[in-house]
C-alpha cells in the first residue's frame, strides 16, 4: 500500500500577467482591485506502509511541510510574480519551478499545484 499526504496554504499575489483572450473579448480582469488574486499552493508527498513504522506513526510531518509552504507563499505574495522571476511567470512554469525547487528537500514530493480560486483553475506539475 502507498499514502499520499496533501499540504497547501492559500494566499493572494499578483501574477502580473495580462490575458489576451480575456482583453480581447471585453472581459473585465479576475484580478481584485488591489491586482491581486486568490490561490492555493498544494503539494502532494507520497510514501508506503514502511515509512509509517517510525516513532511518530506518519510518513510526513506536515507542521514542517505547513512551514516551508507558508516561506513559499509569503515570497509569491510579496511582489508580481514578473518581477520575482526571471521567465514569463504562467502557472505551469511557476509549479515547475515550484516543483524543482522543493523535490530537492522532499524526495517524497509527488507534486505541486497551484489553484487559480478565481479562474476556476488548478495547474500540477507531478514528478515521472
Amino acid at each position: 500500500m502507498s499514502y499520499l499526504v496533501e499540504v497547501e496554504n492559500a494566499f493572494r499575489a499578483q501574477q502580473g500577467l495580462v490575458s489576451s483572450v480575456r482583453s480581447a473579448e471585453g472581459l473585465p480582469s479576475l484580478d481584485g482591485p488591489d491586482g491581486r488574486r486568490a490561490y492555493v499552493l498544494r503539494v502532494g508527498l507520497g510514501f508506503i506502509d514502511e515509512e509509517v513504522g517510525n516513532e511518530s506513526g506518519r510518513g510526513v510531518n506536515s507542521d514542517v511541510v505547513s512551514l516551508v509552504l507558508e516561506e513559499e507563499t509569503q515570497r509569491l505574495a510579496a511582489q508580481s510574480w514578473t518581477s520575482l522571476f526571471s521567465f514569463r511567470p504562467s502557472l505551469e512554469r511557476v509549479a515547475r519551478h515550484l516543483h524543482d525547487s522543493l523535490v530537492s528537500r522532499w524526495g517524497s514530493l509527488a507534486y505541486v499545484e497551484i489553484v487559480d480560486t478565481a479562474a476556476g483553475l488548478t495547474v500540477r506539475y507531478q514528478s515521472d
